[in-house]
């Protein structure tokens, strides 16, 4: 094919194939042990416990965006402008999360019944002290791998985040199983101890980046350090809502089990996005250094090369599914009853993959507030409908509410995309 040829010939998407390798490569191991872990849980143990462990994560998920009030998001950016003082950033970091921790575990306590009714009704052993120490060690970790990955540390916090901490996962229910009889707390045990293992290494390998390289330091304001992430905290929960929010309302309106049921159906589905998945960390930092450099011809040689072997590559994956699904469902042990919500999904996630370049060049330049109002609007009109179809139609309204939710994303990035000429 005529395309390929140019390919080859583009010396910047030449460029992206060969950078990043690391984490290219981090990623796709990550995503194949996540996909064994929903693989073993839904057919050793119960497609409710897949539920039960996904609630469990992304509640400490939601915690960290809170929690670091963005400052997960904000590392990055801050790394860059406060290199010469990275002690300073560290330490303020840290203690901006220990204070956001202490109002969260007061919280966390004071709303205990709440929580409990809520999210962990089908958890007999839930205790609120086991909860606040198991988000405090988490957000810690989480920041930790982020701010290594800010010192451009990718192989060890890529390792850390898609690697360790889902193997970690994998081996202590493997191994643990016969010594739990209630499956649940084997889940929240062997998140407690990937928590544990993958937060240690994180700090020693943060704390070895948390040096400055000026001989004179000075002084960082936690007022600044908030400027900056609050932004990007809102970002991140409008974000959290359009790919969270519906296991939550199905959690309240329904069971565990039908939270299980969608996380499988979501995990299905998302192959057809994955090719855009893994290139994101690859395509987004040429795409804003060709745009900053003003290599205009360049950047939209790279940009069309990547829109069409996003979509070649993505088109086989989701013919297979589209065509099969009953045999992808059944690999997770749910029945073909669930095929009609699986194909709608899949249909959302394609687009979404193919057309998602349009969102990320947003991202990367001088456009982030577009892209942050779009995913804003985006998240309302997804809690919108999770308020009106979820409660009525299950876990059909929660693939309705998603794959809606990510084609109208991605029509407002277009449209955004097209209405300022941003390649001419």
């Amino acid at each position: 094919m005529r395309f390929l040829k140019n390919l080859i010939k583009n010396d910047s998407f030449k460029e992206v194939l060969s950078g990043s390798f690391a984490s290219f490569i981090t990623k796709a191991i990550g995503i194949l042990l996540n996909y064994f872990l929903i693989f073993y849980i839904s057919n050793k143990i119960g497609v409710a416990s897949v539920g039960f462990y996904n609630i469990i994560l992304i509640s400490l998920f939601l915690a960290t965006i809170l929690c670091t009030g963005g400052l997960n998001y904000a590392i990055i950016p801050l790394l860059h402008r406060f290199s010469s003082n990275k002690t300073e950033l560290y330490s303020r970091s840290l203690s901006i999360l220990s204070i956001l921790l202490l109002i969260a575990g007061l919280l966390i306590y004071l709303l205990s019944p709440l929580i409990n009714n809520s999210l962990f009704s089908d958890f007999k052993a839930y205790n609120p002290y086991v909860l606040i120490l198991l988000v405090a060690l988490y957000v810690f970790q989480y920041f930790n791998i982020e701010y290594i990955r800010g010192n451009k540390n990718i192989i060890v916090s890529e390792s850390l985040r898609n690697i360790v901490f889902p193997l970690v996962v994998i081996i202590g229910i493997i191994f643990s199983v016969s010594s739990f009889q209630d499956y649940f707390n084997l889940i929240l045990f062997s998140i407690f101890a990937a928590t544990i293992i993958t937060l240690i290494p994180s700090i020693y390998f943060a704390l070895k980046s948390a040096k400055n390289t000026a001989e004179k330091s000075f002084d960082i304001s936690k007022n600044t350090l908030l400027k900056t992430a609050t932004p990007l905290m809102i970002m991140g929960l409008s974000s959290f809502s359009l790919s969270e929010a519906s296991l939550f309302f199905l959690k309240y309106y329904y069971d565990i089990k039908a939270v299980g049921d969608f996380t499988i159906i979501y995990k299905i589905s998302i192959t057809a996005c994955l090719v855009f998945t893994i290139a994101f960390a690859i395509i987004g930092p040429k795409i804003a250094e060709l745009f900053w450099s003003k290599k205009t011809y360049e950047l939209r040689k790279l940009f069309v090369s990547s829109l069409k072997m996003i979509f070649f590559a993505t088109l086989p994956v989701f013919i297979v599914v589209l065509f099969f699904p009953s045999f992808f469902l059944s690999i997770f042990n749910l029945s073909a009853d669930f095929t009609l919500e699986l194909i709608i999904m899949l249909v959302g996630q394609f687009l979404y993959g193919i057309t998602a370049i349009f969102g990320l060049f947003l991202m990367v330049t001088d456009k982030q507030k577009i892209y942050r109002n779009i995913y804003i609007v985006s998240a309302i009109l997804n809690l919108i409908l999770c308020f009106v179809l979820i409660p009525k139609y299950g876990v059909l309204g929660a693939s309705i509410t998603v794959a809606i939710s990510y084609v109208f994303l991605n029509i407002l990035c277009i449209y955004s995309f097209y209405k300022r000429n941003l390649l001419v």
